[in-house]
């Protein structure tokens, strides 16, 4: 005797509870994953196909007209009554751990996991798995990926990550920023994977991270570098999705930033004595943007007045053309004086020796 319409979808649900209640099953939470599907999306749907499940308690499949349909599909869709009473059954509190948000049947996903190791309550939506997906969400700290994947993401009631991902992801920063000018790590190619300098909060991250009038900087002058993805402080901290600023370890430890593209009190665009501010919209710096000519300490006015080039004292930065020449003795924390001429010596802040036709015997700067 055929079923009624009624007693078929009541007998799917005592099924489909079975199966979502079986202590071989465990799914862990994705309260954030959950928050944004609804009970039409096909994430929801239930299948009584335990055929399908790789568990050697096999119970009669149900007809291919029950398994889990296109949206329309009365017969495979579960209302918002069903999705409640699942969730209430196994303690969720809407989207809670164990919540039943997803297809009990097959998948290619690698989350479709359990803690026997055979497959169990779906945890993310299809297509989670690609990077494209869970990885912006990850950066975003949508939610916690630790909670399943283990505390250093080597794999719990979810998969390691390492199983996926190619050796050597932990430490390499351009996996999830960065890598379109430099191999820094730095943008243009922000967190959310755009590559628009103009949507930048720090537009010139190229101009400091390679040699131009002075050496490469590391990230650790503007950042605390990380040393994986599992650094504390860095992924998972309390400001999700934001590149904290810390000027602590560079040559500008005093220095501050606004968030709004403001660099002030620091070292890198002082005057050689003072620090200084600018903007990360300005133009390239020159030598007279930092260094003006009556704004510089010791015997710097009197040798400009006798017309005594920069590269006759600081021969190692720069040439007679005013262009440096030197990147990694310029901007570096540390004042280098290197005569043109053999004749000359500086120590202690004297000078002594004939330079510009006048002899110096210990003459303080």
């Amino acid at each position: 005797m055929s079923s009624s319409p009624r007693r078929l979808v009541f007998s799917r649900l005592i099924l489909s509870l079975t199966l979502t209640l079986s202590p071989a099953l465990v799914a862990c939470g994705d309260t954030a994953g959950t928050t944004a599907r609804s009970a039409g999306d096909a994430s929801f749907r239930v299948t009584g196909d335990a055929a399908l499940l790789t568990d050697a308690r096999a119970v009669p499949s149900a007809p291919a007209a029950d398994a889990a349909g296109p949206a329309g599909d009365a017969a495979g869709a579960v209302d918002d009554a069903t999705l409640l009473t699942l969730d209430a059954a196994q303690g969720g509190g809407g989207g809670g751990v164990g919540r039943a948000d997803a297809a009990v049947g097959p998948s290619a996903d690698a989350h479709f996991v359990s803690a026997d190791a055979r497959p169990g309550p779906r945890v993310h939506p299809e297509g989670y798995d690609s990077s494209r997906v869970h990885g912006p969400e990850l950066k975003r700290g949508v939610g916690d990926c630790r909670t399943c994947h283990g505390a250093q993401l080597e794999g719990g009631r979810g998969p390691s990550c390492d199983a996926c991902h190619p050796a050597g992801w932990r430490t390499d920063c351009v996996f999830c920023h960065g890598g379109t000018d430099t191999q820094t790590g730095a943008p243009p190619r922000d967190l959310d994977g755009v590559d628009d300098r103009a949507a930048q909060r720090f537009a010139p991250h190229t101009e400091h991270t390679t040699v131009r009038n002075h050496a490469a900087w590391d990230c650790n002058q503007c950042h605390a570098k990380p040393v994986d993805v599992m650094t504390a402080g860095h992924v998972f901290d309390d400001t999700p999705g934001a590149a904290e600023v810390d000027f602590s370890g560079g040559i500008g430890a005093g220095a501050t930033w606004d968030a709004n593209g403001q660099c002030g009190n620091v070292y890198c665009h002082g005057n050689g004595r003072m620090p200084g501010a600018i903007a990360h919209t300005a133009a390239r710096p020159t030598c007279d943007t930092c260094h003006v000519w009556f704004g510089l300490g010791g015997r710097h006015l009197q040798h400009f007045v006798r017309l005594v080039a920069c590269v006759s004292c600081h021969n190692a930065t720069a040439d007679a053309n005013q262009m440096i020449t030197g990147p990694d003795r310029h901007v570096n924390g540390t004042i280098d004086v290197v005569f043109d001429t053999p004749d000359m010596a500086f120590a202690n802040g004297t000078c002594n020796g004939d330079c510009h036709g006048e002899g110096h015997n210990n003459r303080g700067w």
